[in-house]
């Protein structure tokens, strides 16, 4: 939960201690605005969870010497302000409320004074006030340069400041808030900040800074009593606010706007985004690609997505088109989807049956809408027409209980509608997924105006239906952080399909159920898992051409099946619940790398009814993302 780095010219400390160093304060990021936490320094945990709405950009917090309140810079209708927060009643205050950039609070150690930064003009001043009587406010430091970062020393009797007094250069200066003496402690070129002073336990008072060297920021520790040298001029005493500290902030570059030059925007050209390319080849030869091209505009406000895809002999496409400007999205899409599954045929009589590919053709336009709930998580709605050819495969259950399995020729075209859920926490590195869930439930729906009347002797039509198909689906994935590098993976994925005609789902192989013809278990009613352990192999595999990266490895289980509907379908053997009867099931190893920039990946895979697993090793290979 800590900053990466402050995001204003005052920058100050990102994290509080209380008095009694039993809780630390800290603004964690929560979705689109910014939280107080105050964290358990002794045992971890939340003690308190902050909502702030109306504020943002919240920083540098500090407790008051009595731990009753936090001070902290917030933004406030388009102000930078200081603001208190009580730990007892819970209130939140303006303190400053002023056309200034105020930034970086402390109190002094008695409790009286509030320092902080504020710029007035265009250069960042040291200034006080009393907690009691915030409005009455003094001015500790002058001049044409930036003094920031104030901190009082224990006695509170100097104040300590990082200034760019000397050639723009930031460094360590304190100033004797009774005299005027002005030291100068540090003296670097790459600059140091956010001085604190504490009483160490050699009694002493000890300085820390950050300093940038070595391409890095760093702590470093001095003697707080130690300079480089005395600066000649004496700082001014304190003194109060007059006229001209009221003078609001002014930023370093001003852009003024002629409004007779202003003209509606000429071109609505899109630009490409991203690219992405995904090929496999499955372990009965079954060739699949799959390009992706992101367009959008300058703003990201209109996106356009083109996906080009090659299966086997058949090649799809889909184009996408979203209006991003509202918190409602709207958008488009068009699309022709010709794909295969196996399916069993035995048309030709009991005794003979044919196992062969079977085409399934989906044609169609969409209406879309996205609602983002959240950060994490948003609605998702569909609307529109799509025609329909395909091969139907049904269950047919014979007199005697014997089944066979047919395939009926089918055509048709319908209206339909969808609605789902999605939602995504996966934090990634440059390998892939670490931590985190995503999920996407959806429900369709298809009527039927014909009830069934154009396939009557279908068996499992429904007398007097009105659902051509209805489908509920959900996948899952969830990502089980162990290390740094490695995890544990899991997708659970099911669908179903009911109505007169219901949609084919079709999985195995790749990335799928490991070990499988590809799209070999279909079914109206499908679901199938993957569990895997993910870890590092090799970092960099370097050669004088070139080289690999992330060389990774993985281990695997997969299970899952397919059934019709009316099928008669066993997961497990009725006989040996410990056997797979109609359920898959596969387990192997793989590895992936990265070279010029694309993942591929190699995965072996032995089939297995979770007693016997079957000789040899099934492979495939793809190149991509994986799950």
């Amino acid at each position: 939960v800590a900053q990466w780095i402050t995001t204003a010219p005052g920058s100050g400390a990102d994290i509080a201690v209380s008095p009694d160093g039993n809780t630390i304060a800290v603004f964690a990021r929560r979705e689109r605005g910014r939280d107080l936490l105050l964290l358990n320094a002794l045992d971890g945990g939340i003690r308190e969870h902050v909502e702030m709405d109306g504020l943002d950009q919240q920083l540098n917090p500090a407790f008051s010497p009595d731990a009753r309140s936090v001070v902290f810079r917030a933004f406030q209708n388009g102000k930078a302000d200081l603001f208190s927060y009580n730990l007892e009643d819970k209130t939140i205050i303006n303190l400053t409320n002023d056309d200034a950039f105020d930034a970086a609070p402390t109190f002094s150690p008695d409790g009286r004074w509030i320092y902080y930064s504020s710029i007035r003009g265009t250069k960042a001043k040291i200034f006080r006030f009393n907690p009691a009587s915030p409005e009455s406010r003094e001015q500790i430091t002058y001049g044409e340069w930036n003094d920031e970062d104030p901190s009082l020393s224990p006695d509170g009797k100097r104040l300590f400041l990082t200034s760019d007094r000397d050639g723009g250069i930031y460094n360590i200066y304190s100033i004797n808030l009774e005299n005027g003496e002005t030291l100068l402690h540090t003296n670097v070129v790459a600059g140091a900040f956010t001085p604190t002073v504490f009483v160490g336990r050699d009694n002493t008072e000890k300085l820390v800074f950050a300093a940038y060297y070595k391409r890095r920021f760093t702590l470093y520790i001095a003697d707080a009593k130690k300079s480089v040298r005395r600066l000649p001029d004496l700082s001014p005493i304190p003194t109060p606010l007059g006229p001209g500290g009221t003078q609001p902030f002014e930023p370093a570059i001003q852009v003024s706007i002629d409004p007779e030059k202003v003209k509606d925007r000429e071109s609505r050209r899109l630009h490409l985004e991203d690219a992405q390319v995904v090929a496999g080849i499955n372990t009965d030869q079954t060739f699949v690609s799959n390009t992706i091209l992101v367009f959008g505009d300058n703003l990201g406000d209109r996106r356009f997505i083109a996906s080009l895809q090659s299966l086997s002999s058949f090649t799809n496409f889909q184009f996408v088109y979203y209006d991003l400007t509202k918190r409602l999205q709207k958008g488009l899409t068009v699309f022709d989807d010709r794909t295969y599954f196996l399916a069993l045929d035995q048309s030709f009589g009991q005794d003979r049956v044919v196992r062969d590919r079977r085409a399934y053709r989906r044609t169609g336009a969409l209406l879309l809408g996205n609602y983002p709930l959240s950060r994490y998580f948003r609605l998702e709605g569909e609307v529109g027409y799509i025609w329909r050819a395909f091969d139907f495969p049904f269950a047919f259950t014979n007199r005697d209980g014997s089944q066979a399995f047919l395939i009926d020729a089918r055509e048709d075209n319908y209206p339909t509608a969808g609605v789902a859920v999605v939602g995504d926490t996966v934090l990634y590195r440059q390998w892939g997924p670490l931590s985190g869930r995503r999920f996407r439930v959806s429900y369709n729906y298809a009527p039927d105006f014909k009830g069934g009347e154009d396939n009557p002797d279908t068996v499992f039509v429904e007398e007097n239906s009105t659902t051509l198909t209805q489908d509920v689906s959900v996948d899952l994935r969830q990502y089980i952080k162990i290390t740094e590098r490695s995890l544990i993976a899991i997708r659970l994925f099911a669908a179903q399909s009911t109505g007169n005609f219901p949609n084919v789902y079709a999985f195995g192989g790749l990335d799928t159920l490991r070990g499988l013809d590809f799209r070999e278990q279909i079914g109206n009613t499908v679901g199938y898992a993957n569990f895997e352990y993910r870890f590092p192999l090799i970092d960099l595999l370097q050669f004088p051409w070139g080289g690999f990266r992330d060389i990774r490895g993985r281990v695997f289980f997969d299970v899952g099946g397919a059934k019709l509907q009316d099928q008669d379908f066993e997961f497990l053997d009725p006989d040996d619940d410990r056997r797979l009867r109609d359920g898959r099931a596969s387990y192997g190893y793989g590895f992936q790398l990265t070279f010029l920039g694309l993942q591929l990946h190699w995965d072996f895979a032995k089939l297995t009814d979770l007693k016997q697993s079957q000789s040899g090793l099934k492979t495939s290979f793809y190149i991509g993302t994986q799950f």
